[in-house]
């Protein structure tokens, strides 16, 4: 039953932060949910992201860590 726009943010490796913005899909509720999660650009291009998801199924934070490619 998590709002995910606000327990959810990106971060680069330059330490730049950007909050989520809005959330397309499954609705609160329910093991496995399904949507796409948006957010503002980075000011600056690193060469990695990182989403942060906090207090989740009673886990402090679970981070996913993806490189630009074209860097």
């Amino acid at each position: 039953s998590d709002d995910l726009v606000g327990i959810a943010f990106l971060v680069n490796e330059i330490g730049e932060e950007e909050k989520a913005i809005s959330w397309e899909g499954d609705p609160p509720g329910g093991h496995h949910r399904n949507g796409i999660l948006k957010f503002m650009p980075f000011v600056l291009r690193g060469s990695s992201i990182t989403l942060v998801i906090k207090n989740v199924g009673g886990i402090n934070e679970n981070k996913f860590t993806w490189p630009i490619k074209g860097r």
